[in-house]
């Protein structure tokens, strides 16, 4: 895991900015069902 992340760690940042977009995307779907009921 080591080599893989020192030979392309453009792959980790890209992993890495795929996951904070999917967790502010999800964040907001949660908002938005939260509020709807209401």
């Amino acid at each position: 895991m080591d080599k893989s992340v020192i030979i392309s760690p453009s792959f980790y940042d890209r992993s890495a900015k795929s996951l904070f977009y999917g967790l502010g995307y999800l964040i907001t779907i949660w908002g938005q069902l939260m509020n709807l009921p209401v």
